[in-house]
Parts: C-alpha cells; structure tokens; sequence
C-alpha cells in the first residue's frame, strides 16, 4: 500500500510538471519560424512526449514481476519492428538519455533535404539514428546517417552527401491485423522460451521482498490453436465398404463352418477360413524334384550342371535313347474332315433329264431282283383297254367276272394313289406354318426401313389396307396421323419390304374413297438398313400437334424420320402456294 501511494504521488508530481511546462510555453512570446523549423519541434515534442512514456513504463516494470517483463520486452521488440518498418527516426524503447539527446539534436538542427550541389548549413548536433540501406538492414545493425548530410539528387535519389551513397528510406507497409497478431504470438512464444531457461542472476521477482521461493511458479502455458484438417472425399465412404466386406465375408465363413459342422466335413472349415494376406518366400531347392531322378547323385545343383562341363557323364543312361518320338499330327477341331459340297444348279431341262435317268436306273434294278427271284413280280395292271390281251381265254370263258375284276383293280390303283397323295399334303397348321416361314425373313444381319409420306390417310380402308398387308407380312412400323402429313414406318426384310413398298405406291389408289385431300398421294422419303427393329406391331396413332408427333419417334430413338418427313411437306406445301 505505501509504494503503491507513493506510484500514485510520483505520477500526480509529473502529470503537475508537465501541465506548468505547457503554461509557459504558451506564455512564451511566438517566434516565426519556417516550416522546417515547426516540423522539426513538432518531431522534438513527440520524442519528448515517447520519452516520458518510456520512464513511466519503466517505473511500472520494475515494480512488477518478470512475466510483465516479458510482455513488455515482447510489446518493445514489435514497436521497435515496426518502427524500422515504417521508417521512425528513434526507437519507441530507447532509453531517456537517448530520447533527450534525439530532441535536442532535431530542435537545434532540422533535418532538411538540399538538392544536389547546395551546399547545407553548418551545424553541430548529435547524429540521431535512421534506417540504412538494405544491406545494413539485413546484418541486423542500425546504421547512424547525418540527416544534415542527406541531399536529392538530379534523378530524385536520396544521397549521402558525405559518402556519396544511396540512402534507401523505410516506408510504411500497411499489413492486415491477422499478420501482426501471429508476428506478436511468435515473439511471445519466444519470449517464453527464454524466460523457462534457467538464469544465474536473480530476476526481478527473486529481488522483490515479497517472493517466496517456497511457493511453485507456474507460468502461462497456452495451448496452440489447433488447424482444421479436411478428410479427402470418399475417405468414409470407403471405409464403410470395407467394412461390410469383412462382415460379409465373416458371415459366409460362419455359415459354411455351420453346414459342415452338420454334415461331418471337417476339412470344409478349413478351406472357408479367409487366408491371411502374408506370404512366406519359398525356399529354392538345389535340385528340383523332376530332375532329381535322371541324376547320378542326390548332391548335385544346378550350379555344377551349368559350369560348362559335359553334363552326359553326370546323368543316368538307363533314361534315354536314341530314338525320336514324332508325335501324330492331329487335325485341327475347327477344319472338318471333308469339305462342304457345293450344290450344282441345274437348269430345268437338265433337272428332267436326271430324273428320267434315275427312274430309268431303278426300274432296271426292279427288273434284275425279279428276275433272281429276290422280289415278286407286279401283278399285270389291267385296264378295259388290255382286257382281252391280258386274260385271254378267261375273258371269252366269262366276260363279266374278267371285268369286275379288272374294274376292283382299277378302283385299288385308284385308291392308292389318293392315300399317298393325301399322306404327302400338310395339314392346315403346317400350311401356314410354312407360309409364314416363307414371309418371315432372317433380319439378323440387318433390318430393312421404308419411310412413307402420306398427305391424307383418313380413309378407313385405306387404314385397313396397310394394318392387314403389315401384319400378314410380319412386318413391325408406326403410322401418324397429322392434320398437316402422315408418316408410315415399316420394319423387315428386303422381300417383305419390296411387297409392302408395291403395296403403298401401286395398288392402293389414295384419291379414291373418302378422302379430305384431292390430290391425295404416297412417296417414299427414304429406304436402308437399320441394326435393330425400333417400333412393334404396326399401329396407328394421331398426333394433334407437330411437337407430339416428333415425341412418338422421339421415344423409339428416330425423331429423324419425322423431321425429314415434316421439314419436306413444309417445303413442297411452301412451293406449291409460291407457283
């Protein structure tokens, strides 16, 4: 309590001090001055008044511990900085000596800068401490440069008259708060460490009566900030799948080990244990196992067989010959053993005269078995013609018997001829069965597209015409309906293509009917091959606007078709009003 009331006495004694100063200079008659002059007292007034600051700060220090010297060798250490920095004439910590001598250098003389050639005048103060060039900077020394001895140059240079040098002047860098508040975080940390290091001479707070060496100092110890740390993408959802692998596969290792505890295979759970990632390096033997018989001795390498001697005399001639195995040479799977026979096409002329020749060829190997007796001979086909020359005598003995049999035979003939031909006609399923094999075509290789375009198809049977034609062709497509045109799209072979493109630009007759058109026509817009089928069975749909026309192909993938159908009846209905 007394030394804090004497503090308290002591700055009540110089705040007074300072108050009867100001009252007599203002009391002091004003001199004028030129503007050198002022600035130079008013650069005299502010180190007076640091100076000040500097005492009271001191006296403060001394009276607290050594963490507030630390702090304030910290705050000096960052005013010094950025004094140096900002280009400042004196440092904010200089002693007091320093201060006054400072002023009374820079209110006897002022600073002035001369152009080149001028010369200064004659003064004799104290050289008061200013930044030096770059290079003085970087050694960490503050070098001392006259300010009487500074002149400008011809090219705007700042020049030591003196020694005729450069003289590069600090300027303030304007840096953002965050930097300044790292920069006084460092120095504190610093400060810190030095302050923990143990120290010969008593401090300040071992020199106070007050302090007990009894009682532990603890001092400040902030933790550092943390800085967040981003996780890469994916990085959990990794996780999580393998995860779930090492649960899947754990599951199945359980079931499996289940169902061979319940059907007596103990080795099953054996072969379901999940086999560790680590591999054992396998030894290489001397010898392998194959070669080991064809070998004299057990205890030779390779080693020895491939140091350039004959090998012959180590090996074992009990193994080998002199013969030379050839194996067979085997056909290739894949060529057969015969070549395909290529079909000969025969003209019609030709084709009757082989098959009188085969008929001739049998009914002369029918003759040559009947004639060993193998088979028996036909009975005679008799007819009414060849009544009498056949029987003979049996036909004039009874006439009517000779001819109710020649007449059962005939019946007979008659009879087996139709059950042959009837046994040879397909039945009604394997009739149409054969007639859609004959429409359908193979479009594996490609399917065939016809796109036809149809001013008018608002006759029924004009509709009925292409749905039946479409359908018993097998043939698969869409037709749409527009005020403006009509698209008709048929899918299939070349054979089916060809009879329906007939169909459409031959047969049908569109002026015909009930039509809203009169000069109703079909054209073909474009034929080719397409890979796959886009549509299913022929059907009609109607389409009100042009948008949804274009979205019934749109949804099969060939919006073109109805492009290049629209885009052309616009241009052929824009040439006819034009003509």
């Amino acid at each position: 309590m007394a030394q804090s009331a004497a503090r308290t006495g002591s700055w009540q004694q110089q705040s007074q001090e300072q108050q009867q100063q100001q009252q007599q200079q203002q009391q002091q008659p004003q001199k004028p001055i030129d503007a050198a002059t002022a600035a130079a007292a008013a650069v005299a007034a502010a180190i007076q008044r640091k100076s000040e600051l500097h005492a009271q700060i001191q006296a403060r220090l001394q009276s607290a511990g050594p963490v507030l010297n630390v702090l304030s060798s910290s705050t000096a250490t960052s005013s010094s900085n950025g004094a140096a920095a900002s280009g400042g004439i004196v440092p904010p910590l200089m002693p007091a000596s320093n201060y006054s001598a400072a002023a009374a250098a820079a209110v006897a003389g002022a600073p002035r800068f001369v152009p080149a050639g001028a010369t200064p005048p004659a003064t004799t103060t104290a050289a008061a401490p200013s930044t030096s060039t770059a290079a003085s900077a970087s050694s960490g020394e503050a070098a001392k440069v006259n300010a009487t001895n500074l002149i400008i140059d011809s090219q705007g240079r700042t020049i030591d008259r003196l020694t005729g040098e450069e003289v590069q002047l600090g300027q303030h860098r304007p840096t953002l708060k965050v930097n300044l508040r790292v920069k006084k975080s460092e120095q504190f940390k610093q400060a810190m460490k030095s302050n923990e290091e143990p120290s010969s001479g008593p401090t300040g707070l071992e020199s106070s009566q007050f302090y007990d060496p009894k009682i532990p100092q603890k001092l400040p110890n902030r933790q550092s900030r943390r800085q967040l740390a981003f996780h890469e993408p994916g990085k959990f959802t990794k996780l999580a799948a393998r995860i779930r692998t090492k649960a899947q596969l754990r599951r199945l290792q359980e079931s499996v080990e289940a169902k061979a505890r319940r059907t007596g295979i103990a080795c099953a759970t054996k072969l379901a244990a999940i086999q560790s990632a680590s591999r054992t390096d396998e030894v290489v033997p001397s010898i392998e196992w194959w070669d080991a018989p064809i070998l004299k001795s057990d205890d030779l390498s390779y080693s020895v067989l491939d140091s350039g001697k004959p090998n012959v005399e180590l090996l074992q001639s009990d193994w080998f010959t002199r013969l030379v195995e050839h194996p067979v040479q085997l056909k290739a799977p894949q060529y057969p053993e015969k070549p395909p026979e290529i079909k000969l096409q025969l003209t019609k002329e030709e084709q009757k005269k082989l098959r009188r020749q085969n008929r001739v060829e049998m009914q002369k190997e029918r003759q040559e078995k009947q004639r060993l007796g193998l088979v028996p001979a036909p009975q005679p086909k008799l007819r009414m013609t060849n009544l009498m020359r056949v029987l003979g005598s049996e036909a004039v003995q009874d006439p009517t018997k000779a001819e109710a049999f020649v007449r059962a035979q005939m019946d007979k003939r008659k009879r087996d001829h139709e059950s042959a031909n009837a046994a040879r006609q397909l039945t009604p399923e394997q009739r149409r069965a054969k007639k859609i094999r004959k429409l359908t075509e193979d479009t594996k290789t490609g399917v065939m597209v016809s796109v036809f375009l149809v001013k008018d198809l608002s006759d029924l049977s004009h509709r009925f015409k292409v749905r039946a034609n479409a359908e018993q062709l097998g043939m698969t497509g869409v037709a749409v309906t527009h005020r403006d045109c009509c698209v008709v799209v048929v899918e299939g072979g070349p054979k089916q293509t060809r009879k329906f493109s007939r169909l459409m630009l031959e047969r049908i007759r569109w002026t015909e009917g009930k039509t809203k058109v009169p000069d109703n026509q079909c054209k073909l817009v474009w034929t080719g091959f397409t890979k796959d089928r886009a549509f299913d069975k022929l059907d009609f749909q109607s389409a009100p606007t042009e948008m949804a026309g274009r979205e019934i192909f749109k949804k099969a993938g060939v919006e073109h078709y109805w492009d290049h159908c629209y885009a052309g009846n616009v241009l052929q209905s824009v040439g006819g009003e034009s003509a």
